[in-house]
């Protein structure tokens, strides 16, 4: 597959699948001319099948000179969005065996089988002492609770009332 079509097909995707922002597209279709244009010059590629480890890291190499470390942020993420999809859409095949190869998806080990569940009922005051509650009495928490909503503050009074009631 060329790159060109490789790249059409993801900001297809980006534009109409996952209803991205014409600001986002905008970025990810400069990141990835810039990065056509690299492959194109400077590494003679211009077939998918030919971009490998080397050549990534060759352009991602050619990025730190003149722009920023956000710039060159933005620009791998926008890479890395392209082989995602293009991985997704089985375009590529990610090197699953090579250690070195990055593990975007890594396999999911087998399930374990559950312990043996005891489902005898049980006292659970015995396992862990609650914590007491600050009023035991939810009578006295709920009288309290209308105590203090009935209290009258006066501006920069922040003292507590006497048991008169006046503020």
């Amino acid at each position: 597959m060329e790159l060109q079509e490789a790249v059409s097909q993801f900001l297809f995707h980006c534009r109409y699948e996952k209803n991205l922002s014409p600001k986002t597209l905008k970025a990810y279709s400069i990141d990835l001319r810039q990065f056509l244009e690299h492959l194109a010059a400077e590494l003679q590629i211009a077939t998918l099948e030919a971009v490998d480890k080397v050549a990534l890291r060759a352009y991602i190499k050619s990025l730190f000179g003149p722009l920023k470390e956000k710039s060159v942020k933005r620009k791998v993420a926008t890479l890395k969005a392209l082989f995602h999809f293009l991985e997704r859409e089985d375009a590529i095949v990610a090197d699953r065996q090579n250690p070195d190869a990055a593990d975007i998806n890594p396999p999911m080990s087998p399930a374990q089988p559950l312990p043996e569940l005891d489902l005898a009922p049980r006292d659970f005051r015995e396992k862990a002492a609650r914590p007491q509650p600050l009023f035991p009495n939810r009578y006295l928490a709920a009288a309290l609770a209308l105590s203090v909503s009935s209290w009258r503050w006066s501006k920069g009074d922040r003292s507590i009332p006497s048991d008169s009631g006046r503020c």
